[in-house]
């Protein structure tokens, strides 16, 4: 007949099915030019997804934890040196909505990392002198250095000198930021005798006259006057970079020029700093002194003399 009768019921559509976070088991976050860095869900997010599907993901520090509340979503959060360590970790949690208004999280273990390395600036190589004191070398100047998160530099130093205090000084200066970053540079000290020994810087021993002297040998230095025995170098002549030894040669004239004894003596000055066997001659220094030898003591007999008043008699007869 095609009666029909209808009805009505009312259906609530429910979802009780929490979503689903997926995080990922490490993150890395790297630190930018300005020491921070800002990491989103997207960071720590490894798929997380629900049945009818999301509406909000937010991440949150749990060393610095926050009411979700107080945080949009897709939020970030921000890192900085200070998160920055060897064994040091940041525990992150990621929460997830789904329509329903259903929450569920996970955590993330969030590894802070310092990519860049510090800006090192060192002082120029440069040239000094031997007779510098070279204790410190602060006057040479010092190394500056710049980075992203905190830096330190440390110096040390190598001394390549010769006995002479000539060759190089080289400075290495190393700058570490709290990453362990590292960046080395050096600066070279050439160490040069710029003032090396000449002639005029001898004080060459002057003529010496000796009287009254018993000639049994040698005449050594010693012997001299004072001020007369060997050659020195002069005060104003600084020996820090010399090493100057000094030897003598004799050529003695005997009864010659009114004395007993004439010596010429031939002295030798020869600075190791500079001698050179490929340049004969360099570092050496000659120059006579004359030393005069004489002796107006008369001798004096002490046995064998006759009186000074004899009486001979005759005896027998004298004839021419």
């Amino acid at each position: 007949c095609g009666n029909f009768t209808y009805c009505f019921t009312e259906i609530d559509v429910i979802d009780n099915q929490p979503p689903t976070p997926v995080c990922d088991r490490n993150s890395i976050v790297a630190i930018g030019n300005e020491g921070t860095a800002y990491a989103g869900v997207l960071t720590f997010d490894d798929g997380s997804h629900d049945n009818c599907g999301l509406v909000c993901m937010k991440v949150r520090r749990m060393d610095d934890l926050v009411d979700w509340r107080s945080l949009p979503c897709n939020n970030e959060i921000r890192f900085t040196c200070d998160d920055i360590g060897p064994n040091k970790t940041i525990m992150v949690e990621l929460g997830v909505w789904d329509k329903a208004g259903l929450f569920n999280s996970c955590m993330v273990l969030a590894k802070v990392q310092d990519n860049i390395f510090p800006v090192l600036n060192v002082p120029k190589d440069v040239t000094a002198n031997c007779n510098e004191d070279f204790t410190s070398l602060t006057r040479f100047g010092l190394a500056t250095a710049t980075d992203n998160c905190y830096v330190r530099i440390d110096s040390s130093r190598l001394d390549e000198l010769n006995e002479c205090g000539v060759g190089t000084i080289t400075r290495t200066f190393t700058a570490r930021d709290t990453f362990g970053n590292v960046v080395i540079r050096t600066q070279v000290i050439n160490v040069l005798n710029s003032n090396p020994v000449v002639f005029n810087d001898i004080q060459w021993p002057g003529t010496a006259t000796i009287t009254n002297k018993c000639i049994t040998g040698e005449i050594k230095p010693e012997d001299l006057p004072t001020g007369q025995q060997r050659p020195s170098l002069k005060p104003s002549a600084n020996n820090k970079c010399k090493n100057v030894v000094y030897s003598y040669e004799d050529l003695k004239f005997k009864f010659s020029d009114g004395v007993c004894m004439k010596i010429l003596r031939k002295w030798t000055a020869i600075d190791w700093c500079q001698a050179n066997p490929f340049f004969p001659g360099q570092g050496i220094f000659t120059n006579t002194q004359l030393i005069m030898i004489n002796n107006t003591i008369a001798p004096t007999i002490t046995f064998g003399c006759l009186p000074a008043h004899l009486k001979i008699d005759q005896e027998g007869q004298c004839s021419a």
